[in-house]
């Protein structure tokens, strides 16, 4: 669901994580740990900001859709996120 097939193949394999990883694989293992947990909140500040704007959309849609009783508490400047909330505040 979050888009980190290619990783399957290494669950087993013991690395440094933080030099091998792409910069947007982290992201997408962020959204895997929130869907594992189902939090009551959410507080995200430029969470998906390495992803381009539709995996964006993808990541924030799965948390809409599967974690449909977390509040979510955005910080973003991306304009898109504004469609996965309610309100919004501008500063």
């Amino acid at each position: 669901m979050a888009g980190l097939e290619d990783l399957l193949v290494q669950l087993e394999q013991e690395d440094a994580w933080e030099q091998v990883l792409t910069r947007e694989q982290p992201q997408r293992l962020g959204l895997v740990r929130l869907l594992l947990y189902w939090p009551k909140w959410i507080l995200v500040q430029e969470a998906f900001d390495s992803l381009d704007p539709d995996g964006e959309k993808l990541m924030l849609s799965l948390i809409c859709q599967e974690l449909p009783n977390t509040a979510m508490l955005t910080i973003s400047n991306q304009p898109s996120a504004a469609a996965f909330h309610n309100r919004r505040i501008i500063l």
